[in-house]
């Protein structure tokens, strides 16, 4: 992907493994917590790291006058959110994404993590896609994307 937006990076486990595929100018991280956003800017000082809530996502990128992103990586808990929650932050991510982007979300829980009414609403496709079995309890990734643009 052109450029990678991780949701809720907390003290970067994820952002590790991406940046061991990725250069830091291609990946921005939102954080809806300071001292997190702080801990990841003093491990890597040039990462573009931002203090917000992901449902936030499309004003930062508007504001920012960001090219669109390839790919938005999730790890937020976001099956604890209100519905409306949810459905905004999908609504935001699917906003800053490129035609073909993908949304991927992870889960400790087998079933997809945003319901069914949010993923029809929104017109988007839901696929589980990997299971991580080194993670205790084992973590699911969860694949969103437009229908129009998803892969075969």
């Amino acid at each position: 992907a052109s450029h990678v937006i991780e949701l809720g990076a907390g003290t970067g486990p994820v952002t590790e493994q991406l940046l061991q595929k990725m250069p830091e100018d291609s990946l921005t991280c939102i954080e809806i917590e300071q001292r997190f956003v702080d801990y990841l800017q003093m491990l890597h000082p040039n990462l573009d790291v931002i203090c917000a809530r992901a449902e936030e996502l499309s004003e930062i990128w508007k504001e920012r006058e960001s090219a669109l992103a390839g790919a938005i990586v999730s790890t937020i808990p976001i099956r604890l959110f209100p519905e409306h929650s949810i459905s905004q932050v999908m609504e935001a991510g699917f906003e800053v994404l490129a035609p073909g982007g993908l949304f991927l979300q992870q889960t400790l829980r087998p079933s997809t993590p945003v319901p069914e009414r949010v993923i029809a609403d929104l017109g988007l496709s839901a696929k589980r896609c990997s299971i991580v079995l080194n993670n205790l309890p084992p973590a699911y990734i969860w694949l969103y994307q437009r229908p129009e643009t998803a892969a075969a």
